[in-house]
């Protein structure tokens, strides 16, 4: 990746700022929108399904397959309701990254490229930001290695993101597990971390 450049993690500990995501979050918006008329060709070329309808059954397959804890079963109704609140913002549902943070973004020349498409999926076109909200936006640039991680950080980022909680965070993160359970439902040694996390 040498002639790709310098990851923007790299680079914004060197500036100090975060401000270059101001370029990259339009640049990825602007992906989604430029393949908005192509999903159901990506579909049919078996780019992952997370789409909203397909989230509550996608998320009983995988308690069921898992054999997952009591109180995450009873959470399949609560899934279905989540799901409703993205759906008001009355978007499309689009090709979204699905890992986009700052290893991921390489600066080179002055442009901001994003690389490693292999999580792409169609879905909530906001859903991709679940990473790089929770990752380096919500932690900032001093985030401590090894450290817990106190969830969302209120007014380090601002607008109405942050404000719906399960859009930006926990629904699309469900989405992201349902796709990794599903591959490795069957690997008994990983069977056992998907279902102890909540």
């Amino acid at each position: 990746m040498a002639d790709a450049g310098e990851t923007l993690r790299v680079v914004t500990q060197s500036e100090r700022s975060l401000d270059r995501w101001r370029d990259v979050l339009p640049r990825h918006a602007g992906v989604q929108l430029d393949l908005a008329d192509d999903v159901n060709d990506l579909l049919a070329l078996g780019s992952p399904d997370r789409r909203l309808a397909t989230l509550p059954d996608a998320y009983a397959r995988i308690i069921d397959e898992v054999g997952a804890l009591r109180r995450l079963r009873d959470a399949v109704p609560m899934v279905a309701e989540l799901r409703a609140e993205p759906a008001e913002y009355g978007l499309p549902e689009l090709p979204q990254h699905d890992d986009l943070h700052d290893v991921q973004i390489f600066v080179c020349d002055g442009r901001h490229l994003i690389m490693d498409w292999g999580d792409a999926c169609a879905s909530h076109p906001f859903f991709t930001l679940s990473v790089t909200v929770e990752g380096v936006l919500a932690s900032g640039l001093d985030d401590v290695q090894d450290s817990v991680d106190p969830g969302p950080v209120p007014g380090r980022v601002s607008g109405a993101v942050v404000s719906t909680g399960s859009l930006a965070t926990w629904l699309p993160l469900l989405g992201w597990r349902c796709g990794w359970a599903g591959s490795v439902a069957r690997s008994t040694d990983m069977c056992p971390a998907t279902t102890s996390r909540p």
